[in-house]
């Protein structure tokens, strides 16, 4: 009977020390999610990397900056001229095309680790697209600064900026189910799109 009682009585700190770890594991879920992904794409390992990334909303994010950058870049140069309407229904295939070559380069572990530590968009696994479009071998990548935060309950965001860049990459993860979370869209930076404008 004695046990039981102090058993009892021991009831309220246990439940109190799960409650903690839970929330505490809980609340580093993005985390270990982030440096699995890291792992993955590190190790240029597609198939663990699968298991981090919503492909089809991540598609759709990196489609609409692209296409609306290429699309102004390519009005500018057709619109003034007199067949220009017409030139840009014969572009508008070859455009939709680059948007989906650079998309299936880019959501590679290649692609991503170029994007998110150099802030460059691949159109080859062995050459890089710089910023000014110029062909780049590749080099030893510099460390970019790093910074990860919530945005919400179901919103994680790891900013990545690149060294010698302006403005940082965002990576945006959302929940999946409680404890697991995937990268569902990434916005570039204006200083990278300003110069797919141009």
């Amino acid at each position: 009977m004695r046990n039981s009682f102090e058993g009892r009585k021991y009831l309220p700190y246990t439940m109190l020390l799960a409650t903690m770890v839970f929330s505490a594991y809980t609340y580093l879920t993005p985390y270990i999610s982030i440096l699995s992904l890291k792992n993955a794409i590190e190790k240029k390992d597609s198939e663990s990397a699968k298991s981090y990334i919503n492909f089809s909303s991540l598609r759709e994010s990196l489609k609409v900056q692209l296409k609306d950058a290429l699309s102004e870049s390519a009005s500018k140069e057709t619109i003034q001229t007199p067949l220009g309407p017409i030139r840009m229904m014969v572009f508008s295939p070859v455009l939709n095309a680059i948007v989906e070559s650079t998309i299936d380069y880019t959501i590679t572990p290649s692609g991503l680790e170029l994007l998110l530590k150099r802030g460059k968009l691949s159109q080859a696994e062995s050459r890089t697209i710089s910023p000014s479009g110029q062909a780049k071998s590749k080099t030893k990548d510099d460390q970019p600064q790093i910074k990860l935060y919530y945005k919400g309950i179901n919103l994680f965001i790891l900013e990545s900026k690149p060294s010698g860049k302006e403005e940082p990459i965002k990576a945006y993860l959302t929940r999946n189910r409680i404890f697991r979370w995937k990268l569902t869209a990434i916005q570039l930076p204006s200083e990278l799109l300003n110069t797919i404008r141009r």
